[in-house]
């Protein structure tokens, strides 16, 4: 099996006409297992797929890199997780809401909120979004 990969690992280095067959092989090969790895981490079908082209490209732009030190599967696990966890640390920062003094405002006229105290304000704030 080592040397059915350091054939594929080639002809996609070497380019030419054989290299698409080659990457189709690997992707055949590890698709599936790549996908389910991702999966486990991010639970959602779509995005999983999505996490998973990325990783294809990543694999097609850096295989020339790839030092044959470790299992090609090893190396593309690894290129996987690294980008599962990009891209929950993105989706973490997009949907984080970051809450500071400077954007509460009060607005005048709203008799439930004239009467508590900032602290208090902030505190139900706080309590509306955990929920």
């Amino acid at each position: 099996m080592k040397s059915e990969e350091e054939l594929w690992v080639k002809q996609v280095v070497l380019g030419g006409p054989d290299a698409e067959n080659a990457f189709k092989a690997i992707s055949v090969r590890y698709g599936p297992k790549l996908y389910s790895q991702i999966f486990r981490i991010i639970q959602n079908e779509a995005i999983s797929k999505d996490v998973l082209q990325n990783v294809f490209i990543k694999v097609w732009r850096n295989l020339s890199s790839f030092k044959q030190e470790s299992n090609l599967y090893t190396w593309m696990y690894r290129i996987a997780r690294n980008e599962t966890l990009n891209y929950l640390e993105k989706e973490k920062r997009r949907t984080g809401v970051d809450m500071d003094d400077s954007m509460i405002e009060i607005v005048a006229g709203h008799n439930g909120l004239d009467n508590l105290t900032e602290q208090e304000i902030w505190d139900s704030l706080h309590a509306a979004i955990a929920t």
